[in-house]
C-alpha cells in the first residue's frame, strides 16, 4: 500500500491510499494555510479508517504542482520524508 500526499497551487489537498495503482481510499480538503495543522491528523484518520500502520506502508509519495518555495510544498515534503524515515526508507 502506498500513501500519496497531493497538494496543488489552488490550495486543494488530498491524501490517498493506493495499491498496485488502484485507489483504495482518499481524503480531500481545501487547505486554508493550515496544512501543518491538518496533514498529520488527516493521515492518521485515513490510516486508522483502513486499519493500516505507517510500518505497513510500502512507500509514501508526494505529488505537488507548485514551486518548492511554497510553505505547503515544504510541509508536505518534510512529512513525506519523516514518514519514509520511520519506515526505514532512504531519504
Amino acid at each position: 500500500m502506498i500513501l500519496v500526499l497531493q497538494i496543488d497551487k489552488t490550495a486543494k489537498a488530498s491524501i490517498s491510499l493506493e495499491e498496485r495503482g488502484k485507489l483504495i481510499d482518499q481524503l480531500r480538503w481545501q487547505d486554508k494555510q493550515n496544512l501543518s495543522e491538518k496533514l498529520l491528523p488527516k493521515i492518521n484518520i485515513l490510516l486508522k479508517r483502513n486499519n493500516i500502520t505507517v510500518q505497513e506502508l510500502e512507500d509514501v509519495n508526494l505529488a505537488v504542482d507548485m514551486e518548492e518555495s511554497y510553505s505547503a510544498y515544504r510541509i508536505a515534503s518534510a512529512t513525506m520524508k519523516t514518514l519514509r524515515y520511520c519506515m526505514g526508507k532512504e531519504l
